[in-house]
């Protein structure tokens, strides 16, 4: 390259070399080697190439903020080009994961409407994702309804089920939660965390509706799940007795729920305030107030810490 940098293979020369220190870590030598080039040969078509695959590079390597403006200038420089669909899906995707959820909605949204790049689908379920945690359902339900017209695997047709069983969960649209936790069991879940979760928001469903089948379906949830979904649902069931005023029975789910699932913190969190509330109403009370202590020294969540210190305080008062 220093010697023939206008020969017809300095391109690929080009190429080759960045390929080499992209291997071994040293992608930022590249810039100044890609700078001398463009200077004798602005018109060669392989710098498009090389400065969209830099871009990529500094992507793949985490390096999200220079990664944004590799992007925002190649776009800038190549209107036309090739690359340029998938060029700002990475340049979204970028913006997701360096916390600008604005910019990347209005990125992700230009690639789904144009529909020219491979990772379309990747894209619209992102949105979906993105106004799901932003709390915009009806939003994220319609990339997940498109999702499920322009999926290219199962995979992506369950990801969009589960999406709007969970957004019509949130929206009380109980039957609709219902349709799609019982669509994913029906075609075959593609892991055990889809079943698992649509096998509980099946019973979510029915305890929102008080269906009388809602404790056997948590049940079943129960011993199927070993994960955060199978520890949720002990938690409801045990919520569940306890407003069915059967508190040994709930004091019972909620020791098993300790014993069963001991890493899922929110959820031992809870079932201990639970625990209290238990206590309280079966008249014991000096154990209701250990175990509120308890969560007050030993939790490490500010949110439940607190509510353990109102209960405290109201029993105390009484």
């Amino acid at each position: 390259l220093n010697t023939y940098n206008t020969s017809k293979v300095a391109g690929s020369a080009v190429m080759g070399l960045q390929d080499a220190l992209s291997h071994l870590g040293k992608g930022d030598e590249f810039d100044q080697v890609i700078k001398d080039y463009k200077t004798v040969n602005p018109k060669d078509a392989a710098i498009e190439k090389v400065e969209f695959e830099k871009a990529k590079d500094l992507y793949f390597n985490q390096k999200y903020p220079e990664a944004i403006k590799r992007f925002e200038q190649f776009n800038k420089e190549y209107p036309t080009s090739t690359f340029n669909a998938d060029a700002k899906y990475f340049l979204g995707d970028a913006y997701v994961r360096s916390g600008d959820e604005t910019e990347a909605k209005e990125i992700l949204e230009e690639v789904v409407n144009e529909q020219k790049s491979p990772f379309t689908s990747k894209a619209t379920l992102k949105l979906a994702e993105l106004y799901q945690s932003s709390h915009e359902p009806e939003k994220s339900n319609r990339f997940y309804r498109k999702l499920i017209e322009t999926a290219a695997n199962k995979k992506e047709i369950a990801n969009a089920w589960n999406g709007l069983m969970i957004n019509y969960f949130e929206q009380k649209n109980f039957d609709s939660s219902a349709f799609f936790a019982s669509t994913i069991l029906k075609n075959g879940a593609p892991s055990v965390v889809f079943s698992n979760r649509a096998t509980l928001y099946l019973a979510k469903n029915a305890l929102a509706q008080e269906k009388n089948n809602a404790p056997d379906l948590l049940i079943n949830c129960i011993n199927t799940a070993e994960d955060q979904n199978g520890a949720e649902a002990m938690y409801l069931l045990a919520n569940h007795l306890y407003r069915e005023k059967q508190y040994k029975s709930s004091l019972e789910m909620l020791f098993e729920l300790n014993n069963k699932f001991p890493n899922y913190e929110v959820w031992l969190g809870k079932s201990f305030l639970l625990i209290s509330d238990n206590y309280l109403n079966l008249n014991e009370n000096y154990q209701a107030k250990a175990t509120l202590v308890s969560i007050i020294e030993r939790a490490s969540d500010k949110a439940l810490i607190e509510v353990a210190k109102e209960k405290l305080a109201k029993i105390e008062t009484e």
